[in-house]
């Protein structure tokens, strides 16, 4: 097998954020729809000023539709790399153990925060209405197409590649860092300097775990699914904020208060110091437990 050989860490950055945005594209198809659908016209619905339940939900099912395709699209022909290397071919089996794994540390994370008496937890009094069922299938389909675009581009396009060159503990660390700053240039103007540290030094830990789960695993189908499966789960599920984002509606009501550091504040549980260690707790068991084998940096393996 030929060697791979090593990139530079500014090109890698550049060019995989350039595709990560390649791949929102499928934004403008949603809009076109939602916008002849809802007889608005692409510029209100693109710039905020008109929204509404059906709207979101057409955007968010065209990222399922559209959107995932693309990712795998765009990855296979302009990354360069073939998906044997980045360990991109499906395996049903990790992502099912990414899947119940994301559904259950969230709720470990809640009942921590519970014991202590940080959250109130209820469920939804009635029924959901039919409306509120297209908001939980929206958060569904984004969950989906967040988990697959994300940790295609920030593991096994930044992280995988980076490693090659710099070993895998600088590529956590410069690639932690990237995912944390993507995630605020969207919240630019709307953070303070201190929480935006914050949330990068928060976003470099929960990096730790994701490679840690994609290195002993061998597949990016582990942290995929558990990607995939966590957002769900804090969106749809408990109907919390992630990322920043607030949800509008959740199969639980769960009211969390107090300490910024230690229930997230405005950005969501993920930078709660509590998560924060119970994803360092994680990940060093993922690196502890005698797994077969780990990725190799330096072939096609």
């Amino acid at each position: 097998m030929n060697e791979i050989k090593s990139r530079n860490v500014l090109l890698i950055i550049l060019w995989s954020y350039g595709l990560y945005i390649l791949m929102h594209l499928y934004q403008y198809l949603g809009i076109i729809i939602a916008a002849s659908r809802s007889g608005q016209s692409f510029k209100a619905i693109i710039s905020g000023n008109f929204e509404s339940i059906q709207t979101d939900f057409l955007i968010s099912l065209t990222a399922l539709i559209i959107g995932v395709p693309l990712v795998f699209l765009v990855t296979r022909f302009l990354w360069g790399r073939s998906f044997e290397w980045l360990h991109l071919q499906f395996n049903i089996r990790q992502l099912v153990f990414g899947l119940v794994l994301g559904l259950v540390l969230p709720f470990v994370i809640l009942l921590i925060f519970k014991l202590l008496g940080y959250a109130k937890i209820s469920c939804q009094p009635n029924e959901l209405q039919s409306t509120e069922e297209l908001i939980i299938i929206g958060y569904a389909c984004m969950a989906i197409f967040s988990g697959i675009a994300e940790e295609i581009v920030f593991r096994g396009m930044a992280v995988r590649d980076i490693a090659v060159k710099y070993g895998w503990m600088i590529a956590v660390i410069v690639g932690g860092l990237y995912f944390g700053i993507a995630h605020l240039i969207i919240k630019f103007g709307d953070i303070t300097l201190a929480d935006a540290l914050w949330v990068i030094f928060a976003s470099t830990i929960i990096s730790f775990l994701f490679v840690a789960m994609y290195r002993r695993s061998q597949s990016l189908w582990l942290p995929i699914g558990f990607h995939m499966a966590w957002n769900f789960c804090l969106k749809g599920v408990m109907g919390i904020t992630i990322s920043g984002n607030a949800a509008k509606v959740g199969l639980l009501n769960v009211e969390l208060t107090g300490n910024t550091f230690l229930v997230g504040a405005s950005f969501g549980i993920e930078a709660s110091i509590i998560s924060l260690v119970v994803y360092i707790l994680v990940a060093f068991i993922f690196l502890s437990v005698p797994l077969k084998g780990h990725i190799e940096l330096l072939n096609n393996k």
